[in-house]
């Protein structure tokens, strides 16, 4: 399939695909409770208001308590531990997936380097050890943000910064989810002749890109980075407070495990 035909048929169900997780997310599970606590108070049905109102209040305190959303990343990222790159095999190509890096937009000044800019720092650290001949970047830029530098080139800029020669570095800047890094980074990999491959990326997000990877006919070696399994910080008491940072994780978690039944489904991994 062409990459305008893929484009022009899958625009659709793209959009659909960061939409209706939202949905099962526990913020809006909340906030649906509560609205319907409100048509049910209305309607004078206390009883049932307040049933939804504790439970609204319940999902949120859940999801959001340390140990749930630790357990929810362990359970993706415990398939794929972390190997010291040293211990690495050799390869062909070192690929890199995108999701690493904001956009210098207003009021910024520069890029910004998110949590999982590990998988670019990994990359250049794993290619100074001569642990592969060429590093592939793959990642494009969402619809919504197509007049923005692509990601890729400026994953390509900071990994010449961080010791990687330019011309060891091929980049693909259309792909826009891991199915498309996958399918788009197959070309540059069998350009470059690439038939063994390390895979770097999060670790909660290796099993879904090695399994879509490997799918599309490139062998790859994880290389599992931006571990988020650690226990967070504070006593056992503070543990079952509610925390942001927690309710984000477990978001993310099950964001992820949505994201490998729907590839299971479609028959991307």
């Amino acid at each position: 399939m062409s990459r305008e035909i893929y484009r022009g048929n899958h625009i659709l169900s793209y959009y659909l695909s960061k939409l209706l997780p939202l949905f099962v997310m526990p913020i809006t599970i909340a906030i649906g409770l509560m609205f319907l606590s409100m048509i049910f108070m209305v309607r004078n049905q206390r009883k049932v208001a307040l049933t939804n109102l504790v439970f609204s209040v319940l999902v949120l305190w859940i999801f959001a308590m340390p140990p749930v959303a630790t357990a929810l990343i362990w359970s993706l990222e415990k398939h794929n531990p972390p190997v010291a790159a040293e211990a690495l095999p050799r390869a062909d190509c070192i690929i890199v997936l995108g999701g690493a890096l904001g956009y210098a937009t207003f009021p910024r000044i520069d890029i910004e380097l998110s949590d999982a800019v590990d998988r670019v720092y990994q990359a250049a650290k794993i290619y100074r050890l001569g642990k592969g001949r060429t590093v592939v970047v793959t990642a494009g830029n969402q619809p919504w943000a197509r007049h923005l530098q692509s990601e890729a080139n400026l994953i390509r800029e900071l990994l010449v910064q961080w010791g990687v020669p330019e011309n060891s570095i091929l980049v693909e800047t259309n792909s826009r989810n891991t199915y498309e890094n996958a399918v788009y980074g197959a070309e540059l990999i069998g350009r470059a002749g690439c038939e063994s491959n390390l895979l770097v990326t999060s670790a909660w997000h290796m099993s879904r890109a090695k399994a879509t990877f490997v799918r599309q006919g490139i062998p790859v070696t994880a290389v599992p980075v931006d571990i988020r399994s650690a226990p967070m910080s504070g006593g056992s008491i503070t543990q079952l407070v509610p925390r942001a940072d927690a309710l984000a994780e477990s978001s993310q978690a099950i964001m992820e495990w949505l994201g490998i039944l729907v590839y299971r489904l479609r028959g991307w991994a």
